[in-house]
């Protein structure tokens, strides 16, 4: 493993991979996707610039021999394209390996935008939130010998204006 200001002039020292597994792809394009969409009012949008950075970080990372830690690599990135490190990993590697990150994040990022972002995903979403806050049947039994406590309390006149406003005094015809 090598640091960036080792790299000798024509990149003779800084070896480049022509293939990675599918399971090493696979959990670049989940971090990069995780990296990169954000979630604001329930909708998902997508920070293109940090999903430019955050693929040539894990392509520079995994199919190289430089040593860096992600922290040095957004601070370097600037030095990494300065130093044509980037152009010389991108042409070095196959272009079928690059198309196909390039082609999932993209099918990627269409299926959450159209799934998530659909009305449907929105709604589906909300009433999940409303399902979560619902009590379970424990809950209820927990909660019924209370509100027949806090019933009792209730004046008789607040107890009209309940049963009028929840509809309990109203009588409805039978046909």
């Amino acid at each position: 493993m090598i640091k960036i200001n080792e790299i000798s002039e024509g990149f003779t020292n800084l070896e480049v991979k022509k293939y990675l597994q599918f399971g090493i792809k696979h959990s670049m394009i989940k971090s990069i996707l995780d990296s990169s969409v954000i979630e604001e009012d329930g909708i998902k949008r997508i920070d293109y610039a940090i999903l430019e950075m955050i693929k040539l970080y894990f392509i520079i990372n995994n199919y190289t021999n430089l040593d860096f830690t992600e922290g040095e690599v957004l601070d370097s990135y600037d030095q990494l394209m300065e130093k044509k490190i980037v152009e010389f990993v991108l042409k070095v590697i196959p272009s079928s390996e690059l198309d196909f990150f390039d082609k999932v994040i993209s099918q990627e990022i269409n299926q959450i935008q159209r799934l998530d972002n659909s009305i449907e995903g929105i709604v589906a979403k909300g009433l999940n939130q409303l399902i979560a806050k619902i009590p379970d049947s424990k809950e209820i039994n927990k909660m019924i010998p209370k509100l027949g406590k806090q019933l009792s309390k209730i004046s008789p006149e607040n107890m009209n204006f309940l049963a009028d406003a929840i509809g309990w005094n109203s009588v409805k015809e039978v046909k």
